[in-house]
């Protein structure tokens, strides 16, 4: 009886990232790159591949080194796989560290939260819009993602 319950509770949560991944999927098609994050980030990534650089960044020729080069990265193997930057695959890969985030939260707490909770919770997340924050498409959330990590690993 546990193990068809547990296994339930498995289905119950890939159903919850899916229905996730289909209520945003609207957002990353029609959404506009953000001036402040995106297209200086495809700027930055336009320059180090015309460079042949992808370890030093530069934007306009001012050495940039704000952010960790995962999300350049990224954003460079988006524009070398489609030819184009495109905001589906920006989203998506924004949209992985929310639901790493959400995965290691609710680990954190699987001993003292019933699971239905913390599906509640999941969906609760969602609802108030901490999931939109963090798939504006920047390298916040790659970052972010780290930080909760540690904490759970520090933890579990």
């Amino acid at each position: 009886m546990e193990k068809s319950l547990s296994g339930n509770m498995a289905f119950r949560y890939i159903l919850l990232y899916i229905l996730l991944i289909v209520a945003v999927l609207p957002m990353f098609i029609l959404r506009d790159y953000t001036l402040s994050n995106e297209l200086r980030y495809m700027s930055i990534a336009d320059e180090a591949l015309r460079n042949g650089d992808i370890f030093t960044f530069t934007n306009h020729g001012i050495a940039y080194a704000d952010k960790p080069p995962l999300y350049l990265w990224i954003v460079m193997l988006g524009k070398l796989l489609f030819g184009t930057h495109s905001m589906l695959f920006l989203g998506i890969f924004s949209f992985i560290p929310a639901l790493v985030i959400l995965y290691t939260m609710d680990k954190w707490v699987k001993k003292i939260v019933p699971e239905n909770d913390r599906l509640n919770g999941q969906l609760n997340a969602h609802n108030q819009r901490i999931l939109y924050r963090l798939c504006v498409g920047n390298a916040n959330g790659h970052a972010n993602v780290h930080v909760y990590r540690a904490v759970a690993l520090h933890i579990f």
